[in-house]
């Protein structure tokens, strides 16, 4: 039997504001992927002239994690890529080691970088939580709307781990392109949010003095692919809107551990992640019930099956 209860964690909800970064002097656009989760020594580049683009695309690999990004840029034939309402996986396909793997996809969302609010879309290759981004720009004067200029790829965790909000924004910030968005060596980006206890239907403003709590709440899971709802309670220890959980799984089928995080811009939204020792993990998004209510929330596994939680108020 599968676990019977789980624990709910939350993982960064990131809100950044940067204003876009424009050089208008530029010789020749290059695709830039900085130092950060990859070092120098972890990148290959590589470039091709095609029928109507120029390609330039980097491919990177450092312990479990896996990553590539490809430039195209069609400007001397002003517009050639359009923008669907959502992510098409055609760009994605054309990478070898996705080319005929089962995928499973989640959830798509965006994350705003200097270079522009770029789409994502999580999925899951084999046992590895990855993303894949598609991002058009660039002025074409194009009549049917297209655009000159695209950058996309994927970036894919270690096996058993989940990308969180903070992570997926680190790696989006050190994709650039020259005379866009000339990213620099980055450091791990800090998410900044608000108290899960302290909130109410607008998210109250964090307060100056921030401390930390140790509580215990109730909470009830529903997981696709298993007819039991979960019942129990799960350990959290946190400060300023984001915290560290954890519990142990029944049946001697190990523990969970994990965080969540609440965005800062006074929504009540946030995400989630766990991972647990029998080899099963999960991530999503939450939303705060109101102050000191406890909080809902829903995601995918590891395997594509739908996950659903409520985690009430603090046990007295």
């Amino acid at each position: 039997m599968f676990f019977r209860q789980l624990w709910f964690v939350g993982v960064t909800a990131i809100a950044l504001g940067m204003t876009a970064c424009q050089t208008t002097t530029v010789k020749e656009k290059r695709l830039v992927l900085a130092p950060g989760l990859f070092q120098s020594e972890d990148i290959s580049r590589n470039s091709a002239t095609r029928k109507y683009t120029k390609d330039e695309w980097v491919m990177a690999q450092k312990n479990g994690r896996t990553a590539g990004v490809v430039f195209r840029n069609g400007s001397a034939r002003s517009g050639v890529f359009s923008r669907g309402k959502t992510l098409s996986i055609f760009s994605l396909r054309q990478w070898n080691r996705f080319k005929t793997a089962d995928l499973k996809f989640g959830t798509e969302s965006s994350i705003r970088t200097p270079l522009g609010q770029i789409p994502f879309l999580r999925f899951h290759f084999k046992e590895q939580e990855c993303l894949y981004f598609r991002y058009l720009f660039g002025n074409s004067g194009d009549q049917q709307g297209r655009f000159p200029l695209v950058v996309s790829g994927y970036f894919c965790e270690q096996a058993n781990k989940v990308i969180s909000d903070s992570l997926a924004s680190e790696f989006l910030h050190q994709v650039g392109v020259t005379g866009h968005y000339d990213p620099t060596p980055a450091k791990t980006v800090e998410a900044t949010s608000v108290a899960l206890q302290e909130t109410n239907s607008t998210v109250a403003p964090a307060p100056t003095s921030i401390r930390e709590i140790t509580e215990i709440r109730p909470i009830t899971v529903s997981w696709e692919g298993y007819s039991d709802h979960v019942a129990g309670t799960v350990n959290i220890k946190a400060k300023g809107g984001k915290g560290a959980v954890s519990m142990a799984l029944p049946d001697g089928e190990g523990t969970c551990t994990g965080q969540y995080s609440y965005a800062s811009n006074n929504t009540g939204k946030g995400s989630w992640a766990v991972a647990c020792t029998n080899g099963l993990a999960a991530s999503g998004s939450l939303k705060a019930l109101g102050k000191a209510k406890g909080a809902v929330g829903e995601g995918i596994d590891t395997q594509g099956r739908k996950v659903k939680f409520t985690v009430g108020a603090k046990q007295s």
